[in-house]
């Protein structure tokens, strides 16, 4: 369950030394900064700019279903989510534009060496991993991002340092 994998994620990052902890303000992202949090004695800081793309009327549907139910405009958005949205959604060129300012004005506020947990969704970390890797959003797809994994870089105002992109080794148990 995602509550038995975010106390594993936890487990994982035991002994780090954190200063702050930014999450999404959804549910699934708040349940895993606070299970994080305790360790920590840190309260989490909830933030907009961490919130999953905004996927409008097609949330919660499956592949299979928009398939189905709205094959023209999901293959649009297949071929180019970078500016198109599904409908009542956000495109990833709006996300980009929610989570970077975002990211940048925090980094502002924290001191070289300083560690930061961010905690989101699949589509706002990806964002910020291409954006620390200098990757251009039309591979987005290209990218695999799971629940629970752990992703870290550094910053080196300009620059980042990606050293680990979605590990699940803390997981391993759950896959078999």
């Amino acid at each position: 369950s995602g509550l038995q994998q975010a106390e594993k994620l936890a487990r994982r990052l035991q002994g780090l030394k954190v200063s702050r902890i930014y999450t999404s303000d959804l549910k699934r992202a708040e349940q895993t900064a606070m299970a994080i949090a305790s360790r920590y004695g840190l309260p989490p800081t909830a933030t907009v700019a961490l919130r999953e793309l905004n996927f409008g009327e097609w949330a919660g549907a499956g592949y299979q279903e928009l398939l189905t139910k709205d094959p023209e405009n999901y293959l649009k958005w297949l071929r180019n989510p970078l500016h198109v949205q599904p409908p009542g959604g956000e495109s990833l060129m709006e996300l980009k534009n929610r989570v970077t300012p975002w990211l940048y004005q925090t980094l502002k506020t924290h001191q070289p060496g300083e560690t930061i947990l961010l905690i989101g969704h699949s589509g706002s970390l990806k964002v910020i991993l291409f954006e620390a890797l200098s990757l251009d959003l039309r591979a987005f797809w290209r990218m695999e991002m799971d629940l629970a994994s752990i992703s870290r870089a550094s910053y080196y105002d300009p620059t980042f340092v990606v050293h680990q992109v979605n590990d699940t080794c803390h997981l391993i148990e759950d896959r078999t």
